[in-house]
């Protein structure tokens, strides 16, 4: 990358940075933001122009990145709980149907030819 949106986000990198931090609290998180941030800057900046004010919108940008970061993240040990439950209601008759049209299924099989030993095994 090289020209003038480089420059323009070098010259902005740090600064945005620093003002997610703030938000945030968390360095990490802050340069993951801005950088999700410039990567929506080079893909807009070059069709629509840079705006007036590109520091603060990549602030906005970035902090809006780190805002939906932040909820999926608060939410997500909820999800992978409910995910590991057993499923109730109807999803939970489905699945005991199935189990048993399939094993009903095997046993009708195995009623249609009983066994018989190998030959030579007697």
């Amino acid at each position: 990358m090289s020209g003038p949106l480089d420059q323009l986000i070098r010259q902005h990198w740090w600064a945005a940075v620093a003002a997610l931090c703030r938000l945030t609290g968390d360095l990490e998180a802050a340069e993951d933001a801005v950088q999700d941030a410039c990567v929506v800057a080079l893909e807009r900046w070059p069709a629509t122009g840079v705006p007036a004010n590109a520091l603060g919108w990549l602030i906005g940008v970035a902090r809006h990145k780190a805002v939906d970061r932040l909820r999926r993240e608060a939410i997500r040990g909820a999800k992978e709980a409910a995910s590991m439950r057993e499923p109730e209601g109807p999803a939970r008759s489905r699945i005991r149907r199935r189990s048993l049209s399939t094993s009903s299924a095997w046993c009708s099989c195995a009623a249609i030819r009983p066994w018989t030993p190998p030959p030579g095994s007697r």
